[in-house]
């Protein structure tokens, strides 16, 4: 199976080193598959990597200053924005295989942008995901023994949980519908398809993680936002009481290995009850009528960490490697 990965993907990993591009390299060279790369995703990885040059050498610039002109040598955006692009170069090379967009034409485009036929959306949006969707199409076209899981994270355009059902209905009308598996995470790919192990199990992984997620739920009494929502400047929040009500193993792999040991990336979400006292920071703010000035308000929330385990391949001990 040959694997098409969205812009998205690359740009959650652009340093190339994380356990998830680890193990897909692994994967790769040992089922000698592609990795194909859409003309469309190599230009917006790159064009990327020129925004991501200019937050790195601001904060380079920054660092100057706290040193105090300590810092003798310079580096240039451009020369961070290369850098980025060769470290995607040199990791892909091995593999891959690059994909235009087929025989698409302007009038199809069009076609699909005034229908906001997925992937496009209102006014033309989706003009870049649709032109990865037609390299799909055209790769799918000309081999038709290839299968391709398709990740992407982009659940707006693609679809959620599974593809949506206009572009389902588009690879059934194509006879390919059942050469293309969805992935909206490397980590849900890498968990179905990298090597795995039976003594290495989700309750052992919860096991040892257990005491991490319990201090996890220690230092939350002690941060004033721990959790990821909108916390509106109009007002106050206070976290009056919180309860973890259970934790879910999203997802594991093995992303290396060596002669002792399997090293495995695991994705623990933790759920919580809590109890908000929302008090208007100011007298000019009108209240919504679903808030009430200092009258508690119950939400649930979720935190979401990976973990890095390493598993002894003599005694099957597991032990966490970075927190």
């Amino acid at each position: 199976m040959d694997i098409l990965l969205d812009t998205n993907i690359y740009d959650k990993n652009s340093s190339f080193e994380t356990p998830e591009f680890q193990a897909l390299s692994t994967f790769l060279l040992l089922s000698e598959k592609k990795l194909l790369i859409p003309s469309v995703v190599e230009a917006e990885v790159k064009k990327h990597a020129l925004a991501t040059a200019d937050a790195e050498y601001r904060k380079f610039q920054q660092l100057k200053q706290v040193k105090l002109g300590l810092i003798e040598n310079s580096v240039s955006r451009a020369e961070i924005s290369d850098a980025i692009i060769a470290k995607f170069d040199n990791y892909t090379a091995p593999f891959k295989q690059h994909l235009g967009w087929g025989d698409v034409t302007v009038d199809q485009l069009f076609d699909r942008a005034v229908h906001e036929t997925a992937p496009f959306k209102s006014r033309g949006r989706g003009f870049m995901d649709t032109l990865i969707w037609y390299s799909l199409i055209a790769y799918l076209t000309k081999n038709p023994t290839k299968k391709v899981a398709f990740i992407s994270e982009n659940s707006d355009d693609f679809g959620k949980n599974e593809l949506s059902q206009a572009l389902r209905d588009e690879l059934l009308s194509l006879g390919v519908q059942e050469r293309v598996v969805y992935h909206t995470s490397l980590g849900s790919f890498l968990e179905m398809n990298s090597k795995t192990v039976d003594y290495i199990t989700e309750e052992v992984i919860l096991e040892t993680l257990q005491p991490y997620l319990e201090q996890t739920d220690a230092d939350i009494t002690e941060q004033e936002r721990p959790f990821d929502f909108d916390y509106s400047f109009k007002y106050d929040w206070e976290i009056l009481d919180s309860e973890w009500l259970t934790d879910v193993l999203e997802n594991y792999y093995i992303y290396k290995e060596d002669d002792e040991n399997y090293y495995l990336n695991a994705r623990v979400t933790m759920y919580y009850k809590i109890v908000l006292l929302r008090r208007p920071e100011r007298d000019d703010y009108e209240l919504s009528s679903t808030v009430n000035d200092g009258v508690a308000n119950t939400q649930h929330h979720s935190i979401t960490k990976e973990y890095e385990l390493r598993v002894n391949k003599e005694t099957h001990k597991m032990s966490v490697e970075n927190l």
